[in-house]
């Protein structure tokens, strides 16, 4: 972390990291904590569309076990 006019920000590097946990969270099928981990980030990256990609997996069932026709 870094510290500018005494307040923390996270580093592009956490940010990442933290995005790309969530995005293993959505292909194994943990809608629900994914969609927290993108909302947590905010606007870093495309997380805030990546929210919305989650719900959508989460509705239509892809990813959660491989199995896209019957989706």
């Amino acid at each position: 972390m870094v510290i500018v006019g005494g307040r923390f920000t996270v580093s592009y590097a956490e940010n990442l990291s933290r995005y790309n946990a969530a995005e293993e969270l959505m292909a194994e099928g943990k809608y629900d904590e994914a969609a927290e981990g993108f909302k947590a980030l905010g606007d870093f990256k495309d997380s805030e569309d990546m929210v919305y990609e989650v719900k959508y997996n989460e509705t239509f069932g892809y990813g959660s076990d491989g199995d896209y026709d019957t989706a």
